[in-house]
């Protein structure tokens, strides 16, 4: 069972579905290419690369310090071609897009109620590993090392098996 390509396709999948990010972008779950349809066409031409972009990659889950804690960090990028966007307004309204997910994701993990965004991340989550995998705590930053600025979290259950996304948005 590959975790980090599921929690690419997770989010992938629900960036494509509630993000507005306009019919020519490439949402690229890096391990799972050709289930964006947009890409599929472009491989169909040789290219493997197009813009407007967004990115997901995931990184393999690993401990933390107490070696009871599963969590995996998540790199979302968003590109656009600099003589396409030479007012960076797309790139702008891109990462807009996605922090506006990210965040419908995180509010409704914290109010313990799934809305249409958490449950399809779940779903996705769930038929891609073929277990329920425990979502017990967001963090949301910019990495390890972060430190406090930035970074929100949340725990409902310290000391259980956890899944921690880390969302890391870079330029």
């Amino acid at each position: 069972m590959n975790v980090a390509r599921a929690i690419e396709m997770a989010f992938a999948d629900v960036f494509r579905t509630y993000a507005e990010l306009g019919a020519s972008c490439v949402v690229r779950a890096w391990q799972s290419l050709p289930l964006d349809p947009v890409w599929e066409k472009l491989a169909a031409d040789s290219k493997d690369r197009a813009f407007p972009l967004v990115d997901v990659r995931c990184g393999s889950p690993r401990f933390d310090a107490n070696q009871r804690t599963m969590y995996s960090e998540t790199q979302i990028l968003c590109a656009t071609k600099t003589d396409d966007d030479k007012n960076h307004a797309q790139i702008q309204s891109l990462y807009g897009e996605i922090q506006r997910v990210c965040d419908l994701l995180y509010a409704q993990f914290i109010a313990g109620r799934d809305g249409d965004e958490l449950a399809r991340f779940k779903a996705v989550l769930t038929r891609r590993t073929w277990r329920n995998v425990p979502f017990w705590r967001v963090h949301v930053g910019r990495g390890h090392g972060a430190g406090r600025h930035g970074r929100r979290e949340h725990d409902r259950n310290s000391g259980s098996d956890a899944f921690q996304p880390k969302r890391l948005l870079t330029n």
